[in-house]
């Protein structure tokens, strides 16, 4: 599968997802310097123009554009894994990200909470000589990401609502981000909320803005535009081959 190096605008509510072997050119994250890292990791979307499926004519796998599956029951069931998922990174004061394997914050700091809706197929990301860099979620899903500065030690970040609570009381501050990627259609745009600061309100805004985009994922004017959206590294020095790619 080829992906296709497009710019995009994200009205700031994502729509994630994730088939056989691919060449990407992904963007991955600057800064990253946890070695022993090897576990799920969001990118900045990138649109994947090819997708493998069977073909019954010729009993063999065929590789089509996506854009040429006009049904799109069809695209839809190419993407036939669904998962929701928290993922949560600390920025020390050299610019650094490292992943935090539990959601208690520990110190204060600045760190960056990511929840994941994803309806995604799994694909091979190879460099550009043919090897084997880590598996790529393909596909569409939504995201609320939160940027925070904690001033209490122990926080709970690994629940959005908590954010929000947390925020009431004092103990951080920051912003919200609600995307979407690859899914659209007026209905939908016009379900985003505007963000903001991070409060209750903010997050029980964004939270029913996702629940409503979700339950318009099958409607019929939805279209559906599958984009590799994040990274499961083979091993922890691929990193700096996948970077390579996006040059």
């Amino acid at each position: 599968m080829k992906i296709m190096k497009k710019s995009m605008l994200t009205l700031s509510i994502i729509l994630l997802t994730g088939c056989a072997s691919m060449q990407t050119k992904a963007v991955i994250p600057e800064g990253i310097n946890e070695s022993s890292y090897q576990g799920y990791r969001t990118i900045d979307p990138l649109p994947v123009s090819k997708v493998k499926k069977y073909d019954s004519s010729t009993n063999t796998e065929k590789e089509v554009y996506w854009a040429s599956i006009s049904d799109k029951k069809e695209k839809r069931s190419l993407l036939p894994i669904q998962s929701s998922q928290v993922s949560v990174k600390k920025l020390d004061r050299s610019g650094n990200v490292s992943y935090l394997t539990a959601s208690i914050s520990g110190e204060t700091g600045e760190y960056s909470v990511v929840m994941d809706y994803m309806k995604y197929r799994v694909e091979e990301v190879l460099d550009s000589t043919g090897k084997f860099l880590g598996n790529g979620r393909i596909g569409v899903g939504l995201r609320i990401k939160a940027e925070v500065k904690t001033n209490k030690a122990n926080l709970n970040l690994g629940s959005i609502l908590s954010l929000g609570i947390e925020a009431n009381q004092g103990n951080l501050s920051g912003g919200i981000s609600v995307d979407i990627i690859g899914i659209d259609s007026e209905g939908v745009t016009n379900l985003i909320p505007m963000t903001s600061e991070i409060d209750q309100t903010a997050i029980q805004s964004a939270l029913q803005a996702l629940a409503s985009v979700k339950a318009k994922l099958w409607e019929k004017d939805v279209t559906i535009t599958p984009h590799l959206v994040a990274i499961t590294d083979a091993t922890p020095s691929n990193e700096e081959e996948i970077r390579k790619l996006a040059k």
